[in-house]
C-alpha cells in the first residue's frame, strides 16, 4: 500500500467520523436511507447511512421524473419515504405498522422543497415532523405476504391496451386540468397522478410487474409528447398571428429592422404576454418580412 492511498484512507475515515460528530452535535443521529433517483438504486432492505447534510443534498438532487423516491429511516425503525413530482411540488408517505406488520399509510401530496427540508431536519433530531403536513390515512389493509405491489391493479389497467390507457388519461386532462391546454410547457406527471388514484391506484406504493410498468410508461409517453405537440402548434399558430401585426407596426414606425427590444417594445404596448424564445422567433420571421417585402 502506498503512502498516497493510506493517506486517502485515513481521510475518508476521519471526514466519515466528523460527519458523525456533526450530526449527534446537532442533536440528529446518523439515519438509514435508500432511493431511486433514475442513476442510483438503493432498496429499503439494504438502506446505507446518510448525514443530516447529504440527506438535504439528496433531496435537492432528487430528479421530478416519475419513478423517483427519497426515504429514510431511523433508530426507532420509522420509516418517511418522499417522491418529487415537479420542481417544488412533493409526496410524503409514512407507512404505519403494528404487532402485525403494516397496517396503514400517513401521506400528503400538498408538500413544498422548503416544507420536505424542514421535515427531514425533523426527523433527524427526533422532533415531532407530522405537524409540519395534512396527513391522512391511505389505506387500513395490510399488505400481502409475497405481494410485488402495495395497491391492486385495476381490471381497466389490465384490459386496456397502451393507446386505449392514453387516450383515456388525455380525455381525464382535458376536462379535469384545462390549464394544460393553454401550457406552453405542459407538466402530465402530477395531474397523472390524480388520474391513478381515481383508478384507485397509488403510483407511489405501486410495484407492479414488469409488463405492466412498462404499460403505463409508454401510455404516459404517449400524452406527455400528444401535449408538447399541441403547446409547439399553439405556439406556431400564435407566432403566424402576431407576425403580419409586427411588420405593419415596424413599417409604420420606420423600422427596416427590428431587435428583441423592439418586439418587447411592441408586445409591452398590446399588453400581449409572449416567451423570450417565441419572441426571438418572431423577430427572425417580421425581419424576414422586412427584408423582402
Amino acid at each position: 500500500m502506498t503512502i498516497q492511498n493510506s493517506s486517502s484512507l485515513r481521510w475518508r475515515n476521519q471526514k466519515a467520523d466528523k460527519e458523525r460528530i456533526m450530526a449527534t452535535k446537532m442533536g440528529g443521529l446518523i439515519l438509514n436511507f435508500f432511493k431511486d433517483d433514475g442513476k442510483e438504486y438503493i432498496s429499503a432492505e439494504s438502506p446505507k447511512e446518510i448525514t443530516l447534510e447529504l440527506a438535504l443534498a439528496e433531496i435537492d438532487r432528487l430528479p421530478s421524473s416519475e419513478g423517483n423516491f427519497l426515504g429514510l429511516i431511523n433508530d426507532k425503525d420509522e420509516t418517511i419515504q418522499f417522491i418529487r413530482f415537479e420542481e417544488d411540488g412533493w409526496l410524503i408517505d409514512a407507512p404505519i405498522t403494528g404487532e402485525d406488520g403494516y397496517s396503514y399509510s400517513l401521506q400528503d401530496d400538498s408538500l413544498t422543497t422548503e416544507k420536505v427540508r424542514d421535515i427531514v431536519r425533523r426527523f433527524f433530531s427526533g422532533e415531532d415532523w407530522k405537524p409540519l403536513c395534512n396527513l391522512r390515512k391511505l389505506s387500513e389493509t395490510p399488505y400481502e405476504q409475497g405481494e410485488t405491489h402495495y395497491t391492486p391493479i385495476p381490471k381497466e389497467l389490465k384490459e386496456k391496451s397502451v393507446e386505449e390507457l392514453a387516450k383515456s388519461m388525455i380525455e381525464f386532462l382535458e376536462k379535469e386540468y384545462p390549464e394544460l391546454l393553454e401550457s406552453k410547457r405542459p407538466a402530465v406527471i402530477r395531474p397523472l397522478y390524480t388520474y391513478w388514484k381515481k383508478m384507485g391506484v397509488d403510483m407511489f406504493l405501486f410495484h407492479g410487474d414488469a409488463d405492466t410498468r412498462i404499460k403505463i410508461d409508454r401510455a404516459e409517453f404517449i400524452v406527455q409528447k400528444e401535449f408538447e405537440e399541441r403547446a409547439l402548434r399553439r405556439r406556431k399558430q400564435r407566432i403566424l398571428e402576431l407576425k403580419p401585426r409586427v411588420v405593419e407596426w415596424a413599417k409604420k414606425n420606420g423600422l427596416g429592422k427590428i431587435t428583441q427590444a423592439d418586439i418587447e417594445a411592441f408586445l409591452l404596448t398590446e399588453e400581449i404576454s409572449l416567451t423570450q424564445e417565441d419572441g426571438r422567433v418572431l423577430a427572425r420571421l417580421v425581419n424576414l418580412d422586412l427584408k423582402n417585402p
